[in-house]
This record gives structure tokens, C-alpha cells and sequence, in this order.
């Protein structure tokens, strides 16, 4: 479960450093998914890592379910939330953390912060 951790705290740190205005979601989709590769969890993530958060709790965009969306450019001021896929690994369980963010015009600012560190990473 502590590589588990760690694969998805990277993950996590990249979806961080790579969200910004004009970058599609898919292209941060496609780097999350190399640091997976390198742990070798990628079969065991659903694809998707992000949603709009506004009036509801998910909203537009909806990378997980609707698929198309996943071509969609960030823009300044969203509001999104992610990673919001888990790591499911058979065996050992699920592990998810998952915050909200505002999108600025060099990056993102948290709303919300839960310390995922576990295992102290």
C-alpha cells in the first residue's frame, strides 16, 4: 500500500504542476498516466483525473465519464477537482485523495487540502 501511496501522491504532484489555461486535459491525462506506467499501476487507474466543481459537486467537465471531454482546454477561473480516479489494486484496496482547485493564470490554487501522507511521503 506505500507504493500504492507514493505512485498516486506523484501523480498527484503532476496533475498539480501541469494544470493550467490552454493545456488540454488529456495531455495532463497522458502524463499522469506515465508516472503510473513507471510504478506499473496504469491497468489498475480509471481514466479520468478530473471534474468541474460549481452549483454541483461534479459538473462540467466530467473527464471520467464523458470521455470527449477530455479534449477540453483548461481556462482560468475553473474550479476542478482531482485526482479524482482511484488506484484500485486488487489485494490491497483503493486510495484515493482528491482536492479542489482554482485555476489561475499560472497554475492552480487549492481550496480545499487534505494531507494524504500516510506513510509520511
Amino acid at each position: 500500500m506505500k507504493r500504492v501511496h507514493e505512485a498516486l501522491h506523484d501523480a498527484y504532484e503532476k496533475a498539480k504542476d501541469n494544470v493550467k489555461p490552454g493545456v488540454k486535459f488529456i495531455d495532463v491525462e497522458n502524463e499522469i498516466k506515465k508516472i503510473l506506467e513507471k510504478y506499473n499501476y496504469e491497468k489498475y487507474y480509471l481514466t479520468g483525473f478530473a471534474h468541474g466543481v460549481g452549483l454541483l459537486v461534479e459538473e462540467d467537465p466530467i473527464t471520467t465519464i464523458l470521455s470527449a471531454q477530455r479534449q477540453y482546454k483548461v481556462s482560468e477561473n475553473m474550479v476542478l477537482a482531482f485526482i479524482h480516479a482511484p488506484l484500485m489494486i486488487p489485494g490491497i484496496g483503493s486510495l484515493k485523495c482528491e482536492d479542489t482547485f482554482l485555476v489561475r493564470s499560472d497554475g492552480v490554487e487549492p481550496l480545499t487540502e487534505y494531507k494524504c501522507d500516510f506513510f509520511g511521503s
